[in-house]
């Protein structure tokens, strides 16, 4: 069950709320550089990678695995079969072995607490900040510092972590008669688990705790089942077994490597099971447009926190009438969304406009017309404020209107 603290702060508002401001200001310029740098090497990058794709599609050559061919030394080439290697992997301190696995890696877990902050401010001339503090315990394969992060470190201390994950890899990893560059090794993370039916005696020697197996992990605490406690542990294995894969890069004597292309760029693809060489590139410039649009995507998420920081500073001037400050901040980060909407299109057509000119002013009139929505919300707003119902005014006397004569009256005798 969680634990909550909490704490309330009160400061004078003009002062705080203008340093404060300022040094949003300069948090905010730190963010619109970060943006336009991301923008920037992110367009250039997918202009190098689709150029470095469709060369490789002109230069592959699929070979057979289980021979090294010199004719197709330093060229492109692409080829499947299962990655393995007959090496042992050892974990010393627990003394586990793992034969023919291409990774071993040993994951450990302790039971600790974790410190969550939550904060509310409430302007009304004065700046009121409430702090709530809220500890609960979890399971984690970090070392949390209760001494250095908590605010509240009396009652929620957390031992140190005695034992800590660690991975171990085979040395040398082959794919039928080449062996994997480090790049594709590394890529192998199909992990499963490996479970330990040795006996604990040497954990036991290494730590002094109770040691018992879980489901074919180790626990080091008083009670596995029901009640953990702080400072315990949970010890699994997992391991990487050999699997088939595709290959395409570069062959150097029977090593696989990089492939680099004309266009400056690197070539080195990698997927599970047989596939071919249409479908493998298919699939990295898949790969490749979904990263470039994430990208994009952080870039205007940047620009448009940088922005949104940087208007607020306008809430300086309302900061003693909350109902307006509250007003001109909703104001503050629409401005910025379109904005930030707007410099981000223009930062992708400047950089198109030497590769593809007609797309990059294309982009320009798109973002043009985002400044022109803004444009016309504001005499939108200003049309509604000066359509106002006028009170009735007394006429002058020169303006009131003559009253209607009547037709005379006419006798009408009685028979």
């Amino acid at each position: 069950m969680a634990t909550l603290y909490t704490e309330t702060t009160s400061q004078e508002s003009w002062d705080e709320h203008t340093k404060d401001y300022f040094k949003n200001i300069i948090f905010g310029i730190l963010l619109l550089s970060f943006a336009l740098i991301i923008l920037f090497w992110n367009e250039g990058n997918v202009i190098y990678r689709v150029q470095t794709l469709e060369e490789g599609e002109r230069e592959i050559v699929s070979i057979d695995a289980n021979q090294v061919d010199l004719f197709n030394e330093s060229k492109l080439i692409h080829l499947s079969g299962p990655a393995m290697t007959n090496e042992v992997l050892t974990d010393e301190k627990f003394g586990v072995n793992a034969t023919d696995v291409i990774k071993l890696r040993r994951i450990a877990e302790m039971y600790q607490w974790q410190e969550n902050q939550h904060s509310e401010s409430l302007l009304d001339g004065k700046k009121i900040v409430t702090m709530a503090y809220t500890y609960k315990k979890i399971w984690s394969t970090e070392y949390i510092n209760s001494k250095r992060k908590f605010k509240h470190f009396i009652g929620h201390k957390n031992p140190s972590m005695p034992i800590i994950s660690k991975e171990f890899i085979a040395e040398q990893v082959t794919l039928g008669e080449f062996t994997l560059s480090d790049g594709i090794v590394n890529q192998l993370n199909n992990y499963q688990h490996f479970p330990i039916e040795e006996s604990t005696t040497k954990v036991q020697d290494i730590i002094d705790s109770k040691v018992s197996l879980k489901f074919g992990n180790y626990y080091i605490g008083k009670d596995p089942a029901y009640n953990p406690q702080i400072g315990d542990l949970r010890i699994r294995f997992e391991v990487v077994l050999p699997t088939t894969i595709s290959i395409i890069a570069k062959q150097a004597d029977s090593d696989l490597i990089p492939y680099q292309t004309r266009a400056a760029g690197k070539l080195e693809l990698f997927e599970y099971g047989t596939v071919d060489t249409n479908t493998m590139f298919k699939q990295a410039k898949v790969f490749n447009n979904n990263f470039v649009w994430f990208l994009r995507f952080v870039g205007f998420l940047l620009m448009f926190v940088g922005l949104g920081v940087i208007f607020q500073v306008f809430r300086i001037l309302t900061a003693i009438i909350p109902f307006l400050n509250s007003i001109i901040g909703y104001i503050s980060w629409f401005a910025a969304f379109i904005f930030a909407i707007t410099f981000t299109i223009d930062t992708i057509a400047i950089s198109w406009l030497y590769y593809h000119p007609l797309a990059a002013i294309i982009l320009m009139l798109i973002s043009l017309s985002f400044l022109f929505l803004l444009k016309g919300m504001q005499n939108v707003t200003k049309i509604k404020g000066q359509q106002t119902v006028m009170p009735p005014q007394p006429m002058s006397r020169e303006q009131v209107p003559p009253a209607p004569r009547l037709a005379p009256e006419i006798a009408v005798p009685i028979k």
